[in-house]
């Protein structure tokens, strides 16, 4: 007996072979939807900043490591912002291994595979912010085919498979991350790749289907680590079926061939496994950002932020009730869609649903909760658990719309364009902004920019000591005219100005640089978040004397 996944759908409309009959509305709606969601995609790939993590991507794929851009751009020189963008251009003599090696030394939590591929994406198309971007996005549009066949999958209905690829188009969460020159594209394909081969190799449980998926999770998790939340899921909801369905063939179920198609992933694996080991303090220095407290009003306002933003990502700022009142309503959704699959499909879809949502979250969740700190509110981490939440929605959708009444139907209709018109709505505005919620340490660059742009002939100062400022002034480089110029100090000791310049700005000092300027000689500037002053000098020399 294979483990088959069959949908109860006696009150629905269906053809002749079981499946359910897509509308000639819903077929419409699916080409507008595809059509939106690409140039969604692509249109406005260099509106947004090029922010801090991008700026990593482009030099880590460029076989650069931070250390020797460090020594190479703060040198207490005066410079021009072009100076420094080369470093977002590939190493001159450099190979794929350097790309490797500044990876493994620097930032051994990222496996290479994306760097890797966006390093030969810079050799073919260059690297400019469009052509980073592209590959994302393009990325990205692999999870449409993907969504459709895990929904078949598990539903066996093409209403339901179609309206789960209307909304991963249209989805604001997916098509923000398609702009950004950054792996969670990919880590959203392959997690809709995985489950897809896994619930076939599990239906098929032959030895090709199994090797098949082996390999994907190989890719899964030179992806991204966290993408082996995804495969305990796998492995949850094999190990909940042996414990509670006792009628089944327990011999049916195939948790020895997943094993082995595990540990030949793991094997696989194996050598960046040891290079995070290895370099563990690294791993841990570089992400110790998500280790702070937090109270737990911010967790589920969080969390809610999170999981809702699959289909609506406007906000009214973090504390404004109104920000949450929609969000709250279609998280109710979500909650109804894994209902009706619990009480309308066979047990085996539920317990899919249900890993495949909670596992990843939890597994976030547990060290949040007994080592202290907030990895399960960041967005781009709970990525695993997002498929399952759409197909819930899609699930809710498809058998409304399917109904024989014509309630149902108008109700069904309702909530697809509904949800459409929020994710489009969504869409529109967050691709009209230069910033984003996702651009944290950048989201003031993009005015800091501006700001700076506005002066006739100003110097922009800031020094290493910080650990961010690398990545951000080269970012804030990418959007400066040739008028102003760069100050990169090496040490926090500012030295003598030259008289050439119209302004003499600050951006990001840190405690030791401030220390050594002095806070009267520092006038925060407006709407820049408290990162970008005005040095206060008379005859060039501090109004105050440090």
């Amino acid at each position: 007996m294979k483990l088959l996944v069959v949908i109860k759908c006696n009150p629905y409309m269906h053809s002749k072979t079981g499946e359910l009959i897509p509308s000639k509305f819903l077929l419409i709606l699916l080409i507008v939807a595809i059509a939106l969601g690409i140039c969604l995609r692509f249109l406005a790939l260099d509106h947004k900043l090029y922010w801090h993590d991008e700026v990593y991507t482009s030099f880590r794929a460029a076989g650069f490591t931070s250390q020797e851009i460090n020594r190479a751009i703060f040198t207490d020189q005066i410079t021009s912002p072009q100076s420094i963008l080369k470093f977002q251009e590939l190493k001159p003599n450099s190979s794929a291994l350097d790309t490797i090696f500044s990876l493994a030394i620097e930032d051994p939590q990222h496996p290479p595979l994306y760097y890797l591929a966006s390093r030969l994406w810079m050799q073919i198309f260059g690297s400019s912010t469009v052509s980073m971007r592209s590959l994302a996005a393009l990325i990205s549009l692999i999870g449409l085919p993907l969504i459709y066949g895990l929904a078949w999958e598990l539903f066996k209905s093409r209403t339901i498979a179609l309206i789960a690829v209307i909304f991963l188009v249209l989805s604001p969460f997916d098509v923000l991350f398609a702009q950004i020159a950054r792996q969670y594209s990919l880590l959203c394909v392959i997690s809709l790749a995985s489950s897809l081969c896994f619930l076939r190799a599990a239906r098929i449980d032959s030895k090709h289907s199994w090797i098949i998926y082996s390999l994907v999770s190989v890719i899964g998790l030179y992806t991204h680590p966290f993408f082996g939340f995804t495969l305990v899921g796998h492995g949850t909801y094999l190990l909940i079926l042996k414990l509670t369905y006792l009628k089944l063939d327990q011999d049916s179920l195939p948790i020895k061939r997943y094993l082995q198609a595990i540990a030949l992933a793991a094997l696989i694996y194996l050598p960046w496994i040891c290079v995070m080991v290895f370099n563990y303090q690294r791993v841990s220095a570089t992400t110790n950002w998500v280790t702070g407290a937090a109270d737990w009003l911010f967790y589920i306002r969080t969390w809610l932020l999170s999981f809702t933003c699959l289909y609506f990502d406007l906000d009214w700022g973090f504390d404004n009730v109104w920000t949450y009142v929609p969000r709250l309503l279609i998280f109710i959704l979500m909650v109804a869609g894994i209902y009706l699959i619990y009480r309308r499909t066979e047990r085996q879809t539920f317990i899919f649903i249900l890993t495949a949502i909670v596992v990843p979250f939890a597994l976030l969740l547990l060290p949040d909760l007994i080592l202290g700190g907030r990895r399960s509110t960041v967005t781009r981490y709970l990525i695993g658990s997002y498929a399952g939440l759409q197909l819930a929605i899609a699930y809710l959708v498809g058998i409304t719309l399917q109904h024989r009444q014509i309630v149902g139907q108008i109700l069904g209709r309702s909530l697809i364009v509904l949800l459409a018109a929020c994710s489009i709505a969504s869409c529109i505005v967050s691709n009209s902004t230069d910033t984003w919620w996702t651009n944290i340490p950048s989201y003031f660059n993009g005015i800091t920019a501006k700001i700076v742009n506005s002066k006739p002939a100003p110097l922009l100062i800031t020094d290493a000591e910080n650990g961010i400022n690398l990545a951000d002034i080269i970012s804030i480089s990418h959007l400066l005219s040739d008028r102003p110029k760069l100050l990169l100090l090496s040490h926090s000791q500012l030295p003598k100005l030259p008289d050439i310049f119209s302004d003499y700005m600050v951006f990001r000092p840190s405690s030791q640089l401030r220390q050594a300027i002095g806070d009267k000689n520092l006038e925060s500037i407006p709407d820049t978040g408290g990162e970008l002053w005005r040095l206060k000098l008379r005859d060039n020399r501090l109004v105050f004397p440090a």
